[in-house]
């Protein structure tokens, strides 16, 4: 019975309007406007079939249909950058987390929208006092306007297999 109950007030939940998640929405649309210019970022939020909330982030043409773009991993991981950037940036004005980490965000796909991603996830940052972590494979940034913008103030680690231990991570070889 309480696992229904909670059910039940979930989805009332969902389906109201939302200050807070509205905001979110509008943030998250403003940066994905940014890297997908011809494209309109969305985010709809539904129950699972084991009834957990489930976030389904794409992207629309300007008739409002759906894209297959964000079916694909490159996509669908900047997508999760957004909008845990947009989550970050409502919450920058409360007593929240500052800092933001993702895992390989850059590998894969166009230079052009990592170049993007980094401009946008760079000016986000500087606006809402945030700041970004993430990882990426120096062969994926192989393109020199992508170097540039993360230059050496940017890189806080590099991690390599070097035998004498210097690319290590806290001391450990991975």
């Amino acid at each position: 019975n309480k696992h229904n109950t909670i059910v039940s007030k979930l989805k009332i939940e969902i389906s109201k309007d939302n200050e807070i998640y509205n905001d979110i929405k509008k943030i998250f649309q403003k940066i994905t406007k940014r890297i997908f210019p011809e494209r309109n970022g969305r985010i709809i939020i539904n129950l699972n079939k084991e009834n957990n909330p489930e976030f389904d982030l794409y992207l629309e043409d300007k008739f409002e249909n759906r894209t297959s773009e964000d079916d694909g991993g490159t996509y669908k991981g900047i997508l999760m950058a957004c909008f845990c950037l947009a989550i970050a940036s409502h919450y920058s004005h409360f007593r929240y987390h500052k800092f933001l980490f993702q895992d390989g965000m850059l590998e894969g796909g166009d230079n052009r929208k990592k170049e993007l991603v980094i401009k946008t996830i760079k000016d986000f940052c500087e606006k809402y006092d945030l700041q970004y972590i993430t990882t990426a494979i120096e062969d994926e940034i192989n393109n020199d306007e992508v170097k540039k913008l993360l230059n050496k103030e940017n890189i806080i680690a590099k991690l390599t297999d070097e035998d004498n231990g210097s690319g290590t991570l806290f001391g450990f070889e991975f």
